[in-house]
């Protein structure tokens, strides 16, 4: 299939190299030389076609077709152009040739800092035989889902940018007495996430603890900006539930992943909080084993091909809409109570290569205290937790604080 070509002189050249986390294709900045009305210099960024062969076709086809009221998934894809051929550099300035490039929607576009989850979706991300996958390497890959949460709820977390210092801190190779290479530490961290229930993923999404605050009279607090990104992608995910029931004919959409994203730099302020959470990213791609069957096509397939594509479908629309569930029980848990009598604390260890063991809780009153100290219970709640012959403790202070009039909630 030929590749839709864009015009060069478009963008400014040399196009340069853009460090990303995740994934094996190189990114390069596209900056637009005269944007359109609604548009950014860097609307656009472009992605080595050397290493997007085999996304391509989806991509084009998906151009065909994004038009027509039964593929109203296309509104969840990347904006797609086609490709520009651009001499390019690396970061340094250093000339690297002329390259194809995809031309693609830069999701950092108009945000300062960027956090961006990559959940790659469905119980099994790679089939024998399938777009070049070998049977040993479907194995390994099978091996990999049965070890990760895409064995447990369909899809698993293979990247994420931005991430909080409370998931930062959380070393994988803590404790290694061998010496750690940067791949090996890459690695370890993606096998971290990838065993991360939703529960987790999405409380590091929505911990916004290393982002300050100000004041409330003009800014949104902490909880009412988690609040309102999370209520939206509660809904456009809902919507892409919607959608994915409108396409045609059942799709084998392998190692495809969901885009969830938003704005971490800082607290909007309380008359720009709808234009904040209009940035919020709900997006489908990684289209590289991936097929887009049209209709007249399935139709024509064995019976086997045809069970074998129904299977996979499901397998993906139940993914999604389990990403979709957990994402609407967060809400409900942590923002549909009108009242709260008590907070629960619990003190957990982190194991780098096994399960975290919780060591004990405290459940304290919510009341105005100044500094105390409660004591900590063993996991049962029975007595009190002990170590080195003194009782644990911790030390909490509670004050009441107050929202303006009409808080954002």
């Amino acid at each position: 299939m030929g590749v839709t070509q864009v015009d060069p002189s478009l963008f400014v050249a040399p196009a340069k190299s853009l460090a990303v986390s995740g994934g094996t294709a190189p990114f390069y900045v596209l900056q637009l030389r005269s944007p359109q009305h609604g548009q950014s210099d860097r609307h656009f960024i472009g992605k080595d076609l050397a290493h997007a062969e085999d996304e391509v076709e989806f991509y084009e086809k998906m151009l065909g077709i994004k038009d027509s009221a039964a593929w109203q998934i296309s509104g969840f894809l990347f904006e797609y152009l086609g490709a520009v051929k651009l001499p390019c550099c690396d970061r340094d300035g250093k000339d690297l040739g002329e390259k194809n490039l995809l031309v693609m929607r830069n999701l950092r576009d108009g945000l300062e800092q960027i956090r961006l989850l990559d959940i790659k979706v469905g119980f099994l991300t790679a089939d024998a035989n399938w777009k070049g996958k070998s049977r040993f390497a479907a194995a390994r890959n099978q091996m990999v889902d049965s070890l990760t949460n895409s064995s447990v709820e369909g899809f698993r977390l293979e990247g994420f940018d931005g991430m909080p210092q409370s998931l930062q801190s959380c070393d994988p190779q803590m404790g290694a007495w061998f010496k750690r290479s940067e791949k090996q530490d890459k690695k370890a961290r993606r096998f971290q996430f990838q065993k991360l229930s939703a529960k987790k993923i999405l409380a590091y999404f929505l911990d916004l603890r290393d982002t300050p605050e100000q004041h409330l009279a003009t800014h949104c607090s902490r909880a009412e900006y988690q609040e309102a990104v999370l209520e939206r992608v509660i809904q456009k995910l809902g919507s892409l539930c919607k959608t994915l029931s409108l396409v045609p004919c059942p799709q084998k959409w392998i190692g495809s992943s969901v885009a969830l994203g938003f704005d971490t730099e800082s607290m909007p302020p309380r008359n720009g909080l709808q234009a904040k959470v209009d940035q919020v990213i709900v997006n489908v791609f990684d289209w590289g084993r991936s097929e887009l069957l049209l209709p007249d096509k399935f139709l024509t397939l064995e019976t086997e091909d045809k069970i074998d594509r129904t299977e996979f479908w499901e397998q993906y629309r139940k993914g999604v809409q389990r990403i979709t569930y957990e994402a609407l029980r967060c809400y409900y848990h942590r923002f549909t109570a009108t009242s709260w009598d008590a907070v629960c604390f619990e003190l957990w260890d982190f194991d780098a290569m096994t399960a975290d063991d919780k060591i004990g809780q405290a459940t304290i009153p919510l009341a105005d205290t100044i500094t105390k100290e409660f004591p900590i219970m063993c996991p049962a709640g029975i007595k009190p937790l002990h170590a080195k012959g003194k009782d644990v403790k911790l030390s909490v202070a509670i004050e009441w604080r107050g929202y303006p009039p009409k808080p954002t909630f």
